[in-house]
């Protein structure tokens, strides 16, 4: 889904910085990923 952290995507309107930390979700509600290698997980 995400690629290499430290470039950003645009994700329903939203910005997303892949880091293997957290991203904004739809309101003001965190979502965690685990990036392994170059894949960010749900």
């Amino acid at each position: 889904m995400y690629a290499v952290s430290g470039e950003r995507y645009a994700v329903s309107g939203k910005t997303y910085a892949v880091n293997g930390t957290r991203y904004a979700a739809s309101g003001n509600s965190l979502a965690t990923y685990a990036v392994s290698g170059n894949t960010a997980l749900n």
